[in-house]
């Protein structure tokens, strides 16, 4: 569990059941991903200064309506 607490900081990965939303940092890569009920990752690159985020859900029982990336300070 230590390691999975290591991913979990470093994608700034968050899920909020009540509001839909799914966040990450704005950091390029693949990134995996685990709620209850659900898991898969997201794909961040970066393109002119902007992220673009692709969510692949491999198990689902979720409902997402935002992913939100947040920049680094």
């Amino acid at each position: 569990m230590a390691s999975w607490g290591a991913i979990v900081v470093w994608t700034g990965f968050h899920y909020s059941a009540v509001e839909g939303r799914m966040t990450f940092a704005a950091r390029e890569g693949t990134w995996p991903w685990s709620t209850g009920s659900a898991w898969g990752v997201c794909h961040i690159r970066r393109e002119n200064g902007n992220f673009h985020a692709g969510l692949e859900i491999i198990e689902s029982d979720i409902g997402i309506a935002e992913i939100e990336i947040t920049r680094e300070e």
